[in-house]
């Protein structure tokens, strides 16, 4: 058994690679530096948001904030605003204390042990290993979305349910297989970091969420999922909406529209906000106090300010 897994490793290894050499996406900016400080913010940015959204506004921000040292220095304001249009404005914070922490205890070079990345503001463990894989070609696998969804089709075929029941053995299976695969790039040359980039696109542009494209998938003729698919096999998902969601007259789309108009103005008084936004004065005030409490906005009297 042991054998057979090592041979399907093996394959998936050596099949992934081959596409990558051909179809890697090279229109990413991000592909194109090893230099950390940038791999770092592109991180950011691809959080929870498309990578032809962040494209343009990951040029601009860098454009504005090419290094450590400027994002470091420059004003809260300044960054929130370079922030408009990617949404999650916490992301942007995360970015600038970061920036502060590297000067501060780093002398503005970024540092390259994971332990360290893990302290900045907002890194977590898969930024920390991406970056020590993009930046520094660290022997590293990464787990998100993207892997997990492919390893878990190829090797295990699709899941009958998404509950979160069975979410900590499906994880466990997947992660444990990663490291088989890991073992497996340990021997071809800059294996992990190219392995990572290419599971990365296969599960962006192929082996998507909802209707997988298999038919051009290098993986198809391996993969277990493959069959469940042409049989019309789905997971079957628990979807909970969330108060604070992304829908119309939701609090996430109230703060959003109160940072568009700070952002927009040095200054405005919440009474000035509440008669635009037309909210009653308790929401207003709550909405306002959490985007106080998150660091986005300062408060003093009735004046709000970035």
């Amino acid at each position: 058994m042991l054998e057979q897994k090592l041979s399907l490793v093996s394959e998936m290894v050596h099949r992934v690679m081959r596409w990558f050499s051909r179809h890697a996406r090279k229109n990413l900016p991000w592909r194109q530096t090893r230099d950390p400080y940038r791999i770092w913010v592109s991180e950011i940015m691809l959080q929870q948001t498309q990578a032809e959204r962040v494209v343009p506004k990951y040029e601009a921000f860098l454009l504005q904030f090419p290094d450590v040292m400027s994002l470091a220095r420059a004003p809260q304001a300044a960054v929130i605003r370079a922030w408009a249009g990617l949404g999650y404005n916490r992301r942007a914070l995360y970015l600038w204390r970061g920036a502060a922490v590297v000067v501060e205890r780093h002398g503005g070079v970024m540092p390259r042990t994971r332990d360290a990345l893990l302290a900045l503001p907002g890194v977590g463990p898969y930024t920390a290993n991406a970056i020590l894989s993009f930046a520094y070609h660290e022997p590293v696998t990464l787990v998100d979305t993207n892997h997990r969804r492919v390893v878990q089709r190829v090797f295990f075929g699709q899941p009958q349910r998404a509950a979160s029941a069975g979410n900590q053995a499906m994880e466990t299976r997947v992660v444990a297989q990663l490291a088989r695969i890991s073992a497996q790039l340990s021997t071809v040359r800059d294996g992990h970091y190219r392995f990572n980039q290419a599971l990365m696109d296969i599960g962006a542009t192929i082996c998507v969420a909802v209707a997988p494209k298999c038919a051009v998938c290098p993986l198809r003729d391996i993969c277990k999922a493959r069959p469940q698919f042409e049989a019309g096999t789905r997971v079957k998902r628990n979807v909970t909406k969330s108060s604070q969601g992304v829908f119309a007259g939701s609090n996430r789309w109230y703060r959003g529209k109160i940072m568009t108009i700070l952002r927009a103005e040095s200054a405005v008084t919440v009474v000035e906000v509440g008669k635009r936004l037309m909210l009653d004065t308790p929401r207003l005030h709550a909405i306002i106090e959490s985007l106080v409490r998150d660091g986005l906005v300062t408060r003093k009297g009735t004046r709000l300010t970035l």
